[in-house]
């Protein structure tokens, strides 16, 4: 997991947004590895910073997937995004994701299982079309700032 703050201006976490810095992340991953992270609010009009991300993770890996989930403290939707080269979360039954927690977890989860996985991976129409849409590939010459 990449657990970064936010990119804000003239602050260090911009450049950990980049193309080049992803390069950097799937170069050491391993063949099954994946990449997760917070990609910002996933709200209508809130959605350019968690699709550039979207947008430039599928510049560098082969398999790019979204999903979001409630996060109390901030009163909205949040996304995240998983990048590997070959994992795909979407792929994964209810059935197969329940077998993994068990296999990997000791102790039981209050939140995540099979069908929380799916849901999550489900995400509303109007994320999809945004996602669809973005053009932008964050670089470190033209980073992302969340203002």
């Amino acid at each position: 997991s990449v657990d970064l703050v936010e990119p804000l201006e003239e602050g260090p976490a911009c450049m950990l947004f980049t193309r080049e810095f992803y390069t950097l992340v799937r170069d050491r991953l391993t063949p099954g590895g994946t990449m997760s992270m917070q990609a910002g609010m996933t709200k209508r009009g809130e959605l350019a910073f968690f699709t550039s991300i979207h947008r430039t993770l599928r510049e560098v890996f082969p398999v790019v997937a979204g999903y979001q989930s409630f996060v109390s403290c901030f009163g909205t939707p949040w996304g995240f995004i998983v990048a590997s080269k070959k994992v795909d979360p979407n792929k994964q039954d209810a059935r197969t994701v329940d077998k993994l927690v068990a296999d990997r977890i000791k102790g039981s989860l209050e939140y995540w299982d099979g069908v929380t996985h799916q849901h999550a991976f489900s995400l509303p129409k109007f994320i999809r079309k945004s996602i669809a849409k973005q053009t932008r590939i964050v670089t470190d010459a033209n980073p992302l700032i969340v203002t």
